[in-house]
């Protein structure tokens, strides 16, 4: 099975007693989690700009979906219940109620193959359900408040009828 794999290498030349190079000095080191943290960080950051903008929930999935596409850690994703990938990637359900946030909403994530399913990855999806999560609450919150504003509105007006009303009497 290939995997995922980036390393950082340092040539240095080996000088024998005339000077002369007769080797080269090849040292390696293993820079795939510093690189998958980086990538990872940078689409939960894009994905948290995106979600400032969303004003309603058909926009946020659009948002999630771009950010989703751009991120070769996440093959594809889905909203709702479980429902069938491609096949070829491994997929991975994260209900956003375990995570303490109050949205129901459940992500299914078809992910690469490529990399080993570790913790590092389940939180980076954790996060990114956390995300989404946060933008779907912060929609519900402003329509609810919206809505109480209207009715506070509409009983003060109705209130302002009412003592105008008996005022006149």
């Amino acid at each position: 099975r290939l995997e995922e794999c980036y390393w950082t290498y340092t040539f240095t030349p080996v000088f024998d007693e005339a000077g002369a190079i007769p080797g080269v000095l090849v040292v390696c080191h293993e820079t795939t989690a510093g690189v998958l943290a980086e990538r990872r960080r940078k689409t939960l950051d894009r994905l948290g700009d995106r979600m400032q903008g969303c004003r309603t929930f058909d926009q946020v999935w659009e948002q999630a979906r771009l950010a989703a596409s751009r991120c070769p850690d996440i093959r594809a994703i889905r909203i709702g219940e479980a429902q069938a990938g491609d096949g070829v990637a491994p997929s991975v359900r994260i209900e956003a109620e375990g995570l303490n946030l109050a949205a129901s909403l459940v992500l299914q994530f078809d992910i690469s193959p490529d990399l080993p399913y570790d913790l590092l990855y389940r939180q980076f999806l954790e996060q990114f359900t956390r995300v989404v999560g946060g933008a779907c609450m912060r929609i519900e919150r402003e329509a609810a408040e919206a809505i109480a504003t209207a009715e506070r509105n509409r009983l003060v007006l109705e209130v302002a009828q009412h003592l105008g009303e008996s005022t006149v009497r």
